[in-house]
């Protein structure tokens, strides 16, 4: 998030400058991913492919959802890729409860990483300013 501006005007010319921003929400996009993609194997080790389905498919429904949502909120590219960051950031509350219903949920550790990333990503917004 923080090096997204930088790291497009490094690797491309003039013209794809304005590609910094995206790139910035799109890292913001992954910190949820990179949380559930490790705990929602938990499921499937217990053999509980139906409800690793059921989340696999809302959080898909909530990534369209916000895609639709950014879209229509604000009619353009920023608002699609607001929409992901948000169906992404919302997909975490699926794997949450249907963890919580097995024992697996760890509220604690998955809060503190989430704030974590959640601080880092407001320090890049304010230290370099909003896409």
């Amino acid at each position: 998030t923080w090096l997204g501006q930088d790291i497009v005007h490094f690797l491309y010319d003039a013209r794809y400058t304005s590609a910094g921003w995206m790139v910035q929400l799109l890292a913001a996009s992954l910190v949820p991913v990179a949380l559930t993609s490790t705990a929602e194997r938990a499921l499937m080790a217990r053999g509980d492919s139906f409800s690793h389905m059921l989340v696999q498919t809302s959080q898909a429904a909530l990534v369209l959802g916000g895609l639709l949502l950014g879209y229509l909120a604000l009619g353009d590219t920023r608002g699609v890729l607001l929409g992901l960051v948000l169906g992404r950031w919302l997909g975490y509350v699926p794997l949450a409860f249907f963890l919580r219903r097995i024992g697996l949920w760890l509220p604690r550790l998955d809060g503190i990483a989430l704030l974590v990333s959640a601080l880092v990503i407001a320090g890049a917004l304010h230290w370099r300013g909003a896409p």
